[in-house]
């Protein structure tokens, strides 16, 4: 089970917040204010939509898993405010590592 939370348009932060550290290291929910989801799963109270999954299965893919889920819950919390974008993160999650020299 996990919840797919939709950040705001001004979210940066909160985006690198949960997306530069790992759980293992640190509890990326301290501090944060939240709500559980009907699966237990966190909710951030500043997010501006919701999906709650729950996972029916996965598959190998290289050197990763692809997960396989279902929707059971979700809601849009704010519907006037504009998501954050990709390209507000910039190169934030290291892809660009990926793509050869010259390809943006």
């Amino acid at each position: 089970m996990f919840v797919v939370n939709v950040l705001g348009h001004g979210q940066l932060e909160l985006a690198r917040h949960f997306g530069t550290q790992s759980a293992r290291e640190v509890d990326k929910l301290t501090g944060i204010a939240w709500r559980p989801a009907r699966t237990g799963a966190p909710i951030l109270a500043d997010a501006l939509a919701f999906f709650d999954c729950e996972l029916t299965g996965h598959l190998p893919a290289g050197d990763h898993e692809i997960l396989l889920d279902r929707v059971i819950d979700g809601a849009l919390l704010m519907p006037d405010a504009p998501p954050l974008s990709n390209a507000e993160t910039g190169d934030m999650d290291g892809s660009s590592a990926l793509y050869p020299p010259g390809l943006s």
